[in-house]
């Protein structure tokens, strides 16, 4: 009973010289989302701070925890930066372990039940759509307006966008209005535009898109512009597409020539059908290759006829 006695006492006495010790510890904001959230360390004091068990009653571990209630509660409601979503996503193993145990702990002390994977993946994906936009439409602009006037002003826009992303909050970085009405047209073009058969196609002289002068066909914009420019080829590939989509439907009556002068380049068959893949027939996709493979193939076949 004795030694029980006293082994209460002397840790009684070391917590208290923990505490007063811990009084003179000055910790700030830079410190703490460092060890804990940019770089997750076990063996730091921060971390070390809030999970041994003699510095639960110092004052040092409850301003810790406050200060990352304060920055989860922040992170809900203005957003987080794009360093912060990339340092969480490119963690090690054991950071992912230290972080998701500080986190843990957060979400239990929290009335709101803050779920810190929950937030990042709906910030990330937040991020990823607006990066894909100033991706996409660049590689549009090179490819359907490369003599555009106005094509670099856009490109310097887009490129002022993806600067802004490691200076802002992800929520506010903004697509302007000039940068988003081309973006559902980005979106069509984007998976085709290495497709060689769709870049042969808006070679050909085309003759059954609408003119500028037809009443019954809305104003369109200036053909020179990105605007322009990009127009037109959307509405080439609305073409486009319903060539391959009655080559599918009618490919039972279609003389072999017609098949070739789609896919005029033996050596991108394969590859061309599998970009096109989501145009065509899934069921006459097989059909079109044996077709166009038979057809590439048929001097050798001779050879070998012929002996």
């Amino acid at each position: 009973m004795h030694i029980d006695v006293q082994t209460k006492y002397q840790n009684a006495f070391l917590r208290e010289l923990i505490e007063m010790a811990c009084e003179d510890i000055k910790i700030d904001d830079e410190e703490i989302l460092q060890d804990l959230f940019y770089k997750p360390d076990s063996q730091s004091f921060t971390c070390f701070v809030l999970f041994h068990s003699s510095f639960r009653t110092v004052h040092i571990r409850q301003y810790i925890i406050d200060r990352l209630l304060t920055q989860s509660i922040s992170w809900e409601d203005i957003g987080m930066r794009w360093d912060e979503l990339l340092a969480w996503r490119n963690y090690t193993n054991q950071q992912r372990v230290v972080a998701n145990k500080v986190w843990a702990l957060i979400r239990e002390v929290s009335s709101k039940q803050f779920e810190i994977d929950k937030l990042i993946n709906t910030e990330n994906d937040k991020m990823q759509e607006k990066l894909k936009i100033i991706e996409i439409i660049p590689s549009c602009l090179d490819i359907y307006c490369s003599n555009a006037p106005d094509k670099q002003d856009y490109k310097d826009l887009l490129q002022n966008i993806a600067n802004s992303f490691t200076e802002k909050i992800v929520r506010t970085v903004a697509i302007p209005n000039e940068i988003d009405q081309f973006v559902p047209i980005a979106k069509r073009l984007h998976p085709y535009s290495k497709s060689t058969v769709w870049h042969l196609f808006r070679q050909q002289p085309l003759t059954l898109l609408p003119s500028a002068t037809d009443t019954n066909v809305k104003e369109t914009p200036d053909p020179i512009t990105c605007h322009g420019l990009l127009t037109q080829a959307d509405k080439t590939f609305d073409l486009f597409a319903a060539q391959l989509n009655d080559t599918c439907t009618n490919w039972k009556t279609l003389s072999v020539s017609s098949w070739i002068h789609l896919f005029p380049d033996k050596r991108y068959i394969d590859y061309d059908l599998g970009i096109l893949e989501p145009l065509l027939d899934a069921v006459v996709t097989p059909i079109l290759k044996q077709i166009l493979d038979f057809w590439t193939g048929r001097e050798n076949l001779m050879c070998l006829c012929q002996g």
